[in-house]
C-alpha cells in the first residue's frame, strides 16, 4: 500500500567488529612484543660474548688478568714456572748379559723365571715397545763374556750386549732444586762406577771390607741428597725432580744391597746386588731417554 510505504523509513545497517581504538591498541602491543624480543636476543648475545671473553682472559678475584705465559727462559711442568737445568752425565760403558727380547710383559716375566731357575739373576728392562731380559750387568767385557759362558752351560741362550750411558740432560725444575740435580746424578754415576767392578769377576764371592766401606760411604751421601731434594720439591712438585728422587731411591737400594753383600757374602746377597744394579742401570737409561737434550 502506497500510504504504508511512506510511513517506513530506510534504516542504515549496523557495523560489526571491534572499535578502531582496540585495533590500534593491539597493533601497538604486537610491535612492543616484537621490539622486546629483538632487544632480548641482542642482550643475550652480548652477555654470552662477554662471558666467553672473560673466560679466555682468566680474570682473577682482585680484577687483575692472570698471565699464563711462563717467564723468558723458563718452562712449565705441573703448573709451576720452572728453570731449565742442564746436567752432563758422564759416559759409562757397561756390558749386559741379554737372554731375550719380548713383546709382552708376560713373556718377559716367564724368561725372568727361567733365568732365575737356572741360577742367574734376572731383570726385565722396558726398551721402547719391547722388553729385554738381562742376566747380569758388568763393567768389563771380558767378565761379561765369562759370565755368558757359564750361562750357556746352564742352557741359556745369551749374548753380550753393550750398554752406553751418558750425555747431556735438560730438566725443568723449581729454582730451589736446580743446584741439587748435578750432584744427585753424580751420586748415581758413582754408585755404578765405584761398586759395579766388584761384580765383574763373575763370581759370587765378595771382596771383603772394601765393597762394604765403599757402599757405606755412598749410602750416606745418597741419603743426604734425597733429603735435600725432597725438601726442595715440597711446594711446586715437579715430575722431573720426583723422577730424580726415584732414581736416587734405586741408588740407595743398590748401595744397601752391596753393603749387605760386602758384609755377609754368599750367592743370595750377590744376586740381590746384581739385580739392584741392573734396576739402577735401567732406571738411569729411562730418565736419560726422557730428558735427553735435543
Amino acid at each position: 500500500m502506497p500510504g504504508n510505504a511512506g510511513r517506513h523509513r530506510l534504516q542504515k545497517p549496523r557495523r560489526s567488529g571491534a572499535p578502531a581504538f582496540v585495533l590500534v591498541a593491539l597493533l601497538v602491543l604486537a610491535l612492543g612484543l616484537a621490539t622486546g624480543l629483538a632487544l632480548g636476543r641482542y642482550m643475550l648475545g652480548s652477555l654470552s660474548a662477554t662471558i666467553a671473553s672473560n673466560a679466555q682472559q682468566n680474570v682473577v678475584s682482585d680484577g687483575a688478568t692472570a698471565d699464563n705465559t711462563p717467564p723468558a727462559g723458563n718452562s712449565t711442568e705441573g703448573g709451576a714456572a720452572l728453570a731449565t737445568v742442564n746436567v752432563q752425565l758422564p759416559a759409562i760403558s757397561l756390558w749386559a748379559l741379554q737372554v731375550g727380547r719380548f713383546s709382552t710383559t708376560a713373556n718377559a716375566a716367564r724368561q725372568v723365571s727361567l733365568t732365575e731357575a737356572a741360577g742367574f739373576p734376572a731383570y726385565a728392562v722396558a726398551d721402547s715397545s719391547s722388553y729385554v731380559v738381562w742376566a747380569g750387568i758388568y763393567a768389563d767385557k771380558n767378565a761379561a763374556e765369562q759370565a755368558a759362558q757359564l750361562a750357556q752351560k746352564a742352557k741359556l741362550a745369551v749374548y753380550v750386549a753393550p750398554v752406553n750411558l751418558g750425555g747431556q740432560l735438560s730438566l725443568p725444575v723449581p729454582t730451589q732444586a736446580k743446584d741439587l740435580l748435578p750432584p744427585s746424578f753424580q751420586d748415581v754415576a758413582d754408585t755404578i762406577t765405584v761398586l759395579l767392578p766388584g761384580l765383574s769377576a763373575g763370581s759370587t764371592q765378595n771382596t771383603g771390607p772394601t765393597v762394604a766401606a765403599k757402599a757405606g760411604r755412598l749410602l750416606a751421601t745418597i741419603k743426604d741428597a734425597r733429603t735435600a731434594l725432597q725438601a726442595a720439591n715440597t711446594t711446586d712438585k715437579a715430575p722431573s725432580v720426583s723422577a730424580v728422587d726415584s732414581l736416587l731411591a734405586q741408588a740407595q737400594t743398590t748401595a744397601e744391597a752391596f753393603l749387605a753383600w760386602g758384609q755377609t757374602g754368599g750367592a743370595p746377597a750377590w744376586q740381590k746386588a746384581m739385580v739392584a744394579m741392573m734396576a739402577l742401570t735401567a732406571k738411569l737409561m729411562d730418565i736419560t731417554q726422557t730428558y735427553q737434550s735435543p
